[in-house]
């Protein structure tokens, strides 16, 4: 006989009040207090070198989301090397490389087995015009000019066969601002993405006699994303996140006693969303069953 058993021992989530004057976003994170089992990470290691054969140093290596969240990243050493401890199995990551007068490949589609050390390497191509400038740029509120942080921004433009191919990718700080450096001379798609925004892309021109180029992009809110949001990410004790995790949203009245209004699951990286909240408290739970043979 099977049976459906709590996996974890869940500690509480704070309350949170929504005031819905305008759209507000919580960021939660649920920790559980101990987990009965655990993963068996992994690596990924490999070195990054020029078409030449060289060893490229400092080059920066990144770890995302399919989604393009980054979630790690490292240097390389003197001679090429980087490596990635404790990688989740089971994940379907991005990986790209970044490195200076080099040009950036799209990104590498990656999975790992538990355990696995799983060995990726990038040979970069020199950048054939070494005309560079940087670009420094804002994302703000278009209503309110109010700026937007933790904003993607991505950098892109056509090769020689006409594909687009992504050049680099940035995000935005408290202040909304952004930064890219050594970027060559030319014709670039510029496309920002933030949560509650609808996304644009705007077509500019990198050239001139400047080494600077600023850029502003205004982002209109989503109409369909009404009242507030609250999201976060399922972590056990050791800061792991729980993909599929049962996730509840308790309203909390004025007697203090929790009904529960909406259920949701934590995807893949143990995030979850609860959108269109109206005002008022409320708390998270969360948990994850697991099949036994009794």
């Amino acid at each position: 006989m099977n049976v459906l058993e709590d996996k974890y021992n869940l500690k509480e989530s704070v309350t949170v009040n929504l005031e819905a004057e305008e759209e507000d976003s919580y960021f939660i994170n649920v920790y559980f207090e101990e987990e009965q089992t655990e993963f068996l990470n992994g690596e990924i290691y490999g070195f990054v070198k020029d078409e030449e054969g060289d060893p490229i140093e400092n080059a920066s290596v990144y770890i995302m989301s399919e989604d393009y969240i980054f979630l790690m990243e490292t240097l390389t050493d003197y001679d090429g090397n980087y490596l990635f401890t404790d990688v989740k199995p089971k994940i379907n990551y991005r990986i790209y490389v970044i490195a200076p007068r080099m040009e950036i490949e799209n990104p590498v589609t990656a999975s790992i087995k538990e355990l696995e050390r799983y060995q990726l390497n990038f040979v970069l191509e020199f950048e054939t015009n070494i005309d560079f400038l940087s670009i420094k740029g804002k994302v703000i509120d278009n209503v309110s000019n109010n700026p937007i942080d933790k904003a993607v921004i991505y950098i892109s433009n056509m090769d020689i066969n006409n594909i687009q191919k992504l050049k680099s990718i940035e995000s935005s700080n408290k202040n909304g601002e952004f930064n890219f450096w050594q970027i060559p001379r030319g014709q670039y798609f510029i496309k920002a993405i933030a949560t509650g925004y609808k996304s644009k892309s705007i077509v500019d021109f990198v050239n001139g006699k400047n080494s600077e180029l600023k850029i502003t992009i205004s982002l209109e809110r989503d109409n369909n994303i009404i009242n507030g949001t609250i999201y976060g990410i399922i972590k056990d004790s050791k800061g792991d996140s729980i993909a599929n995790a049962d996730v509840i949203l308790y309203e909390v009245d004025s007697n203090n006693i929790l009904i529960p209004i909406k259920f949701t699951k934590s995807d893949d990286d143990g995030v979850y969303l609860f959108s269109n909240i109206e005002d008022g408290n409320y708390k998270i739970k969360a948990n994850k069953l697991i099949e036994e043979d009794i």
